[in-house]
């Protein structure tokens, strides 16, 4: 009796090791697919110069994210006072082996929307990948 569960035992590693043997080189880890993540590069912020005081300032930010649908946004880092807005956008890969991605590349189309009090000048930053930032600033009245 101990013989035959020490086979379920042995059989049991073997299906696991010989599943996670098989998963390893195809990029995916036992729960799925992994990923690598970067910075998204935004191209454009697209604001307004001079906004009332007492209107909600709508920032825009353009970029590309990746050349196909196994790339996306997979988070937006903001720190947002009443005299600035600090952003980072992060993407992600998704690799997977023997998986066909949609062809269209996939575009940073993000809106961030920061209601009064704003102070003046109001500075948005977005930190870039290869260190530098691109900067706007609007003018409040």
């Amino acid at each position: 009796m101990k013989a035959i569960r020490m086979r379920a035992v042995v059989r049991g590693f073997t299906v696991i090791g010989a599943c996670s043997t098989a998963l390893a080189p195809s990029g995916c880890g036992l729960f799925g697919p992994s990923a690598e993540h970067f910075l998204i590069p935004v191209d454009s912020i697209a604001v307004p110069s001079i906004v009332a005081a007492t209107d909600t300032l709508t920032a825009r930010f353009y970029g590309g994210i990746g050349p196909d649908g196994c790339w996306r946004l997979a988070r937006v880092d903001k720190q947002v006072t009443s005299a600035s807005l600090d952003v980072t956008f992060h993407g992600e890969h998704q690799v997977r082996s023997g998986y066909a991605c949609t062809a269209s590349p996939v575009a940073l189309n993000y809106a961030e929307v920061l209601k009064p009090p704003l102070g003046t000048p109001f500075a948005i930053t977005v930190h870039q990948p290869d260190g530098s930032l691109l900067r706007r600033l609007v003018t409040v009245q």
